[in-house]
Formats: structure tokens, sequence, C-alpha cells
């Protein structure tokens, strides 16, 4: 008896976990799509986009190796259409990246993907009042926002999933994951 219940747990759970993980991949597959309308990167001849960003320190803080970070983490996924490099010429820029104390806004950062350039803005009260709402913002919470605005400007929108680095709200993802991966390869 004690076997056959055994048995039946045990075939019970493995049920649980196929259908929580089928359910899991339908919830990703749903957010691949979840882009919007935006002005999307040009593309060389041979379908590369090219992004040169110039970065623009206004305030205290220096987020220029979080946006590194971030451009190299964009640019080494599977199959990435992306070559992310800095210019020191804001005029050849594609991408403005500018940091500032732009006040209590409500966001660390915000893309602006239907300009030209695009610009990213990273907002440095939220790291000269940490901790805001129990959350303390620091460098690498910057970089996940770069990371994120980046998303924007190549046209992922936002979803919930805790996972993605376009997950609704703040996370610390530092690396796009495979509902990310599956939306640029989706656009691009």
């Amino acid at each position: 008896m004690k076997k056959a219940a055994k048995i039946s747990l045990m075939t019970f759970l493995a049920a649980i976990s196929i259908f929580s993980s089928t359910g899991l991949a339908a919830s990703h597959r749903l957010h691949y799509d979840t882009y919007f309308n935006y002005d999307e990167w040009p593309r060389s001849n041979s379908g590369t986009i090219y992004i040169d960003y110039y970065y623009s320190k206004n305030g205290f803080y220096d987020y220029r190796d979080e946006i590194k970070d971030a451009s190299d983490s964009w640019e080494n996924i599977e199959s990435s259409p992306f070559v992310i490099s800095k210019t020191s010429n804001e005029s050849k820029a594609n991408l403005i990246i500018k940091s500032d104390d732009y006040g209590d806004t409500g966001w660390v950062g915000r893309a602006y993907y239907n300009r030209d350039p695009k610009e990213i803005r990273l907002n440095e009260w939220y790291h000269d009042n940490s901790p805001v709402n129990g959350h303390s913002y620091r460098y690498s919470c910057y970089e996940n926002t770069v990371l994120h605005e980046l998303g924007h400007t190549h046209g992922l929108d936002h979803y919930d999933c805790p996972d993605e680095v376009m997950h609704t709200t703040h996370n610390h993802v530092l690396t796009p994951n495979d509902g990310d991966v599956q939306g640029i390869h989706n656009i691009y």
C-alpha cells in the first residue's frame, strides 16, 4: 500500500512538473511577440545593426562601465544582429545616453525610441536618495536599467516575466534571457 501511494505521489508530482513547464513555455512564447511601434535600427547590407552611442554624463555618477556591460550583453546574445560601440563624437551617434538628476519622476531609466538619434536617460535621483520604496539603487541596478532601456530601443515592450530583462518592474537580471532573445529574433 505504501509503495502504491509513493508511486502515485511521484506520478502526481511528475505530472505537475510537466504541466508547469509546458505552461511556463507557453507564457514565454506569448511575450516573444511583445514589441511595439518604434523606429527600427537601420541594417547594413550584411544585416548587421551598428549602434554607436554617445554617453553624456551630466550628473555626479559615472555609468560608463554599466553602459558598456549592458551593451556587451545585447551584443553577445545568440545570433546577435548588434554591434554596439561607444563614440566620442555626439554628431555621429545614433543613440545618446544621458545621466543626470531628473528628480523623483517614478523612473530610473527612460528610452526615447522614436527619436533620431534614439535616447536613453538615467535618473541619478534614485542613486542619491536610495533606498526608495525599500529598494537600494546602486551601480548594478543601473546596469539592469540600461540593459532594459536598450531593449526598448531595440523594439521590445514590457512583459510580466521576472526572469527576463524586459520585466515590467525593476529586477536584477543582467543578461537577456530566452524571451528577450526570442523577441529580438522575431523583430530582426
